[in-house]
């Protein structure tokens, strides 16, 4: 099923929240230093509202350009913004998804196991644990790693992409620190610790939906497996405020992805027996990521 099931005019409303976004990441992150400078504790409330939550957001919008859910806005083009925003490479990304939809919840998965199936017990644990801690500025260079052997891969337009983030970077703590008194070293602190605590959210919530999840089926039964976070208890609210509800019936992107379900929650029915779990359930995902042996291959119903 397609987008076609959701009104158009419904999907053309969604279009503020992109050009919000696009405004609102350059914006925080000059105004950050001038929070920092106030009051630290301040700071550290900042970064998590509205830093990671703009950040997750960013991520989210960046993945529904991709799918280009949105008639009449310009895609291809807010979908290589956001990349650089973001400080990714957008070709990665672009090749990477294309593999987690066509391999979800398997080892071909490249966005998730760039590498394939890590054989050796040691290397596997540390692979798991870095990415548990830091997130995505770990998983991204992985997975950059990984997509570099695709043959579709560009060199130059890797090169050009680190230039633009560059750019982008530089400009937007140029303007920081004229409008501040904060110095160039406490600036990047602070940039690395907004990218380093959106990149680690989004990559949880990720987890919670295909982390240590390996099924051994057909597309469908593989898509089926995709797991949803119960929306009971206060850990889950919060985590889905701050992740936009992605988790919440993430299924549907998997089983119809042609279909733009995130921000009308309840409104489409999930296939039969769909795989909840609630918060208290995650540590276990983690647990398991960092002592067993590998993923548990799941049998499909």
């Amino acid at each position: 099923m397609s987008t076609a099931l959701i009104e158009e005019n419904l999907l053309r409303r969604q279009a503020w929240k992109y050009w919000l976004v696009m405004a609102a990441w350059p914006v925080f992150l000059i105004l950050l230093p001038l929070v920092y400078e106030k009051n630290l504790f301040a700071a550290t409330i900042f970064i998590v509202f509205p830093g990671t939550w703009l950040f997750t957001w960013l991520a989210l919008l960046m993945h529904e350009s991709w799918h280009k859910y949105v008639p009449g806005l310009p895609n291809r083009g807010i979908f290589h913004v956001f990349g650089w925003m973001l400080l990714m490479d957008p070709q990665v990304y672009h090749l990477a998804h294309i593999s987690h939809h066509k391999h979800a919840n398997s080892y071909s998965d490249i966005e998730f196991y760039p590498f394939g199936r890590i054989h050796n017990r040691n290397i596997r644990r540390l692979y798991h644990l870095l990415q548990i801690f830091l997130g995505g500025i770990f998983t991204q260079p992985m997975m950059n790693l990984g997509v570099m052997r695709h043959p579709q891969f560009s060199s130059l337009k890797g090169l050009a992409s680190v230039f633009i983030q560059l750019s982008f970077i530089v400009s937007t703590g140029s303007l920081a620190i004229a409008i501040s008194s904060i110095n160039p070293v406490e600036l990047v602190m602070l940039y690395v610790l907004v990218y380093w605590s959106g990149a680690l959210l989004i990559h949880h919530n990720q987890l919670v939906q295909h982390g240590d999840l390996i099924v051994n089926g057909d597309y469908e039964q593989r898509n089926r497996a995709t797991r949803n976070l119960n929306p009971s208890g206060l850990m889950a609210h919060i985590f889905l405020f701050l992740t936009h509800n992605d988790a919440l019936e993430h299924v549907l992107h998997h089983t119809r992805p042609g279909l733009y379900n995130r921000p009308f929650p309840g409104k489409f029915p999930l296939p039969d027996k769909p795989v909840y779990i609630n918060a208290a359930d995650y540590p276990r995902v983690l647990y398991q990521m960092l002592v067993d042996v590998e993923p548990e291959v799941q049998a499909a119903d």
